[in-house]
């Protein structure tokens, strides 16, 4: 009889030749799907106690951290925020921080008790700024690119992904690196990938929820302000979502030690410099008494 073909672990798809673009080895890293009470689904990265929590961005999903994750060598959970990958849709499409921050509360509590860096990009960010309070153990909270007062950039093709039709993956990767030149095919791909669902015929269509409302940040000032202790700042080298007014402000509650601006990153920086966004996270994972390897 002919031998049962080998099944891809659908959780590293594509995942090998995105981390090699990056020079990140990913031979044993490990990555689970889980699903927490509240319905949201996540992964799981490494074996080990979960003492970091990542939260992406708008339009994204838990797989955009695969390779920062794979880089850094952390133990970490990577949460499907409601309306993104496999999570539910809310039922009244808004996806304002405070609309979302419950679910993820509970399936952070849940999947992560004992959270010690808390991660969050773009709308994931202020997300985290409106749970952190509630997470005890919580020694580090970093900020992605994002501000109460952020907002997007002249010129940005943030978004424009997901409003493309429906397509087979080739064609999607060819379209969205026509928006990004910049991104290396085989990432995009990964990405694109864990972003879509099969829609039959060969095509795929994209997962997070179309009529998602966000509105306006500026209401999560005072926990921003009350969290400033804890506050790690990542900053997009090109088109950041952070402006200036937001920035000035920033660097009166922050410390320049804690504020990082990477080179050669845009907004969504765990994309572009996975590893450069590994180091930083390495150094506030080992204050906050986490090590690489250790629990991974």
């Amino acid at each position: 009889m002919p031998a049962t073909p080998e099944r891809t672990d659908p959780e590293r798809e594509h995942l090998a030749a995105a981390a090699h673009s990056f020079g990140v080895p990913v031979d044993g890293f490990t990555i689970t799907r889980v699903t927490a009470g509240s319905g949201l689904s996540a992964l799981r990265y490494g074996t080990g106690r979960p003492g970091v929590v990542l939260l992406h961005g708008g339009g994204q999903n838990a797989h955009t951290w695969d390779i920062t994750v794979a880089a850094a060598g952390l133990a970490g959970v990577a949460v499907d925020l409601p309306g993104h990958g496999r999570s539910p849709w809310t039922a009244d499409h808004d996806h304002s921080p405070r609309r979302l921050a419950p679910a993820v509360r509970r399936a952070v509590t849940e999947l992560a008790p004992g959270c010690r860096v808390l991660v969050g990009m773009s709308l994931g960010g202020m997300v985290a700024l409106d749970l952190a309070a509630s997470l005890p153990d919580l020694r580090a909270l970093v900020l992605v690119d994002v501000s109460p007062g952020s907002t997007v950039p002249p010129g940005s093709t943030v978004g424009a992904a997901q409003r493309l039709a429906r397509a087979p993956l080739d064609d999607l990767v060819e379209q969205v690196h026509r928006l990004s030149p910049e991104r290396d095919p085989a990432p995009l791909r990964h990405s694109i990938w864990h972003a879509t669902r099969d829609a039959g015929d060969g095509d795929r269509a994209w997962t997070a929820d179309p009529g998602a409302r966000v509105g306006s940040f500026e209401d999560l000032w005072p926990e921003l302000e009350q969290l400033a202790p804890l506050l790690h700042l990542v900053l997009a080298a090109h088109g950041s979502f952070v402006p200036p007014g937001d920035l000035e402000r920033l660097r009166r509650l922050v410390p320049a030690v804690r504020v990082h601006r990477l080179p050669g990153t845009t907004h969504s920086v765990q994309s572009t410099r996975p590893r450069a966004l590994a180091e930083v996270l390495v150094q506030v994972a080992a204050a906050a008494g986490l090590a690489p390897g250790a629990t991974a």
